[in-house]
Formats: structure tokens, sequence, C-alpha cells
């Protein structure tokens, strides 16, 4: 007997009834499976120990709490401190969901909801602070296709924190990830309103309209390529060791670039741009200053093994200061197959103003296929001939003559007979010799003088060195004899 078109359409029912009530059970099976891969990758990279200390596997939620251990390179050592634990609380709604963060989010296998937990001691000290009862929180939405989205917040102080001797006003912070294209780019943004820290010492650091956002993705040799764009409204410390005067610093851009060329991806490409509008440091300022550098030709295989053995260093348990940079064995390794690709270090442009003029530079340095070379004494002769250089400066007439001012008057007192009854050199004594420099330094065509600016133009090639033109081998002397 056939049955009717009632009961078949009431078991298509039922069999759509029944896999929409065990997709969630079966969704939050795959991911689990994913969720674990994930933060093995993301542990791996970051260098932190993060234990999954309990997951709770439900039929439409799951409960999972994990535990970042910060230990060394991220907490001091030598210093005796246990390592910090923090407990971050994630519940997990499983899919299909339905999410309207974009179209390519539109059907979410999970939605994770974070939640980070600080110490005792530190949540202790800060009770009456947080407008938020946790400190930091996150949502993210794992599509179909594996991409996620997160939003992360870091909760702001309702009042300055206090210990009775320093202060710590905090802004908040806020920000989005983005995972895309099977994990394979990052998108990311942020935002801090502002910081403040004042110590019972006269130490300050004020820090206002902090903005980030940057787009890598995963090329060749496991390296992250992409751009990160940072903007600083004002930055300000004082009291600091090292920063006598303070420093300030106003409307700050920072970019930094890195791509790969070539049909196998194996020459790197990466650049540097600074911008501000005032910098005051060590009671003098600059304005409107400008930094635009390019690293190019270099051998991504080697800066891919650089990075990779630099953070087996750090994981290793050591400090950020007891590993300054690479072993001198890998650089032994490393400096002849840079060398070999014909490297090119390109200062675009240098540029700042200050109260005596404006100062614009350039510089390009290049090396000419050094196959087989180090930078071992017996090959620096080798090395020398394979390298080019062009620089062109441009600086105020008066801004020279006062750095020639203070080492000019060092040479003269040195030359004093320490039992001269006159123990102090003259000013006019000192201005004498300066111009003297400054006319000995145009008469060999080293300086040209344009109005109120000195121009000169730098070359070496060959190993030999031009000035304007001018063939200035001996200024390499006067360098090395410290004239």
């Amino acid at each position: 007997m056939k049955p009717s078109l009632e009961t078949a359409a009431l078991a298509t029912l039922a069999a759509l009834g029944l896999g929409l009530i065990a997709a969630p059970y079966g969704m939050g099976v795959i991911f689990e499976h994913q969720y674990q891969e994930a933060l093995s990758r993301w542990a791996e990279a970051s260098g932190l120990k993060v234990d999954i200390a309990n997951y709770q596997r439900g039929w439409f939620t799951s409960e999972a709490r994990l535990a970042a251990h910060l230990s060394p390179p991220y907490s001091p050592a030598g210093t005796g401190a246990r390592a910090m634990v923090l407990n971050i609380h994630q519940r997990i709604e499983h899919g299909p969901l339905y999410s309207s963060t974009g179209t390519a989010l539109g059907g979410a296998l999970a939605v994770v909801t974070s939640t980070l937990t600080l110490p005792p001691q530190i949540s202790k000290a800060l009770t009456g602070v947080l407008e938020k009862q946790a400190v930091a929180g996150a949502s993210t939405v794992v599509a179909l296709d594996s991409t996620s989205r997160t939003e992360l917040e870091l909760a702001a102080f309702s009042r300055p924190y206090s210990n009775g001797a320093d202060t710590l006003a905090w802004h908040g912070m806020r920000g989005t990830l983005a995972i895309t294209e099977g994990g394979t780019r990052i998108v990311f943004r942020a935002r801090a309103p502002g910081l403040d820290i004042r110590t019972s010492e006269g130490q300050h650091v004020t820090l206002k309209g902090l903005r980030l956002r940057g787009d890598y993705r995963r090329g060749a040799h496991e390296l992250w390529l992409g751009k990160t764009h940072w903007t600083l409204r004002l930055f300000d410390a004082g009291g600091l060791p090292g920063s006598a005067g303070g420093i300030a610093l106003e409307k700050l851009t920072l970019t930094a670039w890195s791509s790969a060329q070539g049909d196998s991806q194996d020459s790197l490409n990466s650049g540097l741009k600074i911008a501000f509008d005032k910098l005051v440091a060590g009671g003098r300022s600059l304005d409107t200053g400008l930094l635009d550098l390019e690293l190019r030709k270099l051998d991504a295989a080697t800066v891919a093994l650089m990075n990779k053995e630099m953070k087996r260093l750090r994981t290793r348990g050591a400090s950020p200061q007891d590993v300054p940079g690479p072993p001198v064995q890998l650089l032994q390794q490393a400096v002849p197959r840079l060398l070999a690709r014909s490297p090119e270090l390109d200062l675009k442009r240098l540029a700042f103003t200050t109260d005596q003029g404006a100062v614009n530079g350039r510089l390009l340095l290049t090396v000419d296929k050094a196959e087989n070379l180090s930078l071992a004494p017996q090959d620096l002769p080798l090395l020398l001939n394979k390298v080019r250089l062009e620089a062109e400066l441009t600086l105020p007439v008066n801004m020279l003559r006062d750095r020639l001012t203070t080492p000019i008057r060092q040479r003269l007192m040195n030359r004093q007979d320490p039992w001269s009854a006159q123990s102090s050199v003259s000013d006019a004594d000192i201005a004498r010799a300066v111009r003297q420099q400054l006319a000995m330094l145009e008469g060999k065509g080293y300086l040209i003088r344009r109005g109120t600016q000195y121009q000169s133009r730098l070359r070496f090639k060959a190993g030999r060195l031009t000035i304007n033109n001018h063939p200035a081998d001996d200024v390499i002397g006067m360098v090395m004899m410290g004239r």
C-alpha cells in the first residue's frame, strides 16, 4: 500500500525536524575539533602556554575554561616571581545560527563569548575601578566556512586607579579581528582613547587617541605579509630614565608593510614610514618630521629561518633581554644568503624642520651580487667593492656651524698645555676655528652653499668615495682620526 501524500509530508517534516535538532550537537562536535586545532596554532604562534582546563559539550551550548600561563618571555626573568595565570571563560553556542555581521558570516557554525578573569591579587586591587565586572570580553562568530570575526573590548576604568602613591587612568580599548580565506588572512582594527600614568617619583606617561589597523596574508615560507597603520594624537612622557627634559610627540602616523616578489615569492620587500607634526625631546624640538625607509630584495627563506629561530629561543624560557639578536652561528649562515640577493636599503626621504630651518636627505645603499661573501674581516675588501652608496643632504648653515662648535672646542682644549696659566679657550678662538673648518670643506667642494643652506651629494662605488663629484678619500681618514 502506497503511503498517502500527507504521510510522506509528515515523514519529511519529521526527518527535517530531527536533522535540525541534531544539527547543533553535530556542529558542536565539528567546532570542538576546529577549536582545539586553532588554539594549538595560536599558542604556538604566540609562545604562550594555553591549557584547556575544562570543556563541557552540550547539545545547544558548550562551556570552556582556558588557562593562559604568563611566564618568560612574558614575565621578567630572574625575579623569582611565580608565573601569572589568566583564566578565560567561554560560552559556545552551536550553529546553525544566523549572523548579520557580514555576508561572509551569514551562516554561523558557532558564536563564542569570552570573558577574561584576572588573578585574585590583581582583580582585588582593581575593585571599584572597572566600569564593567570583567576586565576584557570578546564575541567571536565562526562561519560555516571556518572564517571568523571577533569583537574585543578591554574595560575602561570608572575612575583612576591609585595605590596611594601612583595613579593609572585607563579609558578602555575596542577592536575587531577577522580571520578569513581559510585562516590565511587576518584583518584587525583597534582604538584606545587614552592612558595616563603618574608616579610618586615624578614620572608620567600620557597617551591619547591611539588607532591601529592591519591586513596580513600568510605567504611563502609561512611569512605573514601585509600592512599595519598606527595613528597617535599625543604621547607625552617625563621623568623617565634617559629622557632628560621629557618627550612629547604630536600627531604621529606609522605605517609598516611587507610584500613578496617573484614567481616563487622568494624575494621580500618591507618598508617603514613615520611622520609627525611635532617632537620635543631633550630640550630640542622638531616640526613636521618624516622618515620613509624601504628594504628590498631580501631572501624570504632566510628571513623566515631567522624569525623561526628567534621565536624558538624566546619560547625556550629566556626573557627578551637575554636574546638581543640572532645567534652568531645563525648570522654567519644568513648574511651570505642575504648578500647574494643584491639587497637594497633605500631611505627615500628624511625630512624635519627645526628653529634653524629645514633638513632634507635621502640615501640608497645596494650590494651587487656579493655571492660567497660574509662580514668576516678577510671578505670586507671584496665586499666594499660590491657596495654602492648614494646620499644627498641639505641642512641649514647655522645648524652645521653649531654642530661643529662642540667637537672643535674639545679639540682646542685638548691641545692646550696642561701647565699653562690659561686653562680655557675663548669663544673667539672657537668661532675662528669653525669658520676655518667650514671654509676648508667649501674649498674642497664638499659643501655647496646656497643661501642659508648647505648641500652635499655623496657617492661610494668600487671602493672610491666622492662628494659633489670631488674625490674624497681623505674624508675617511679624517673620520677615522676623529677630526
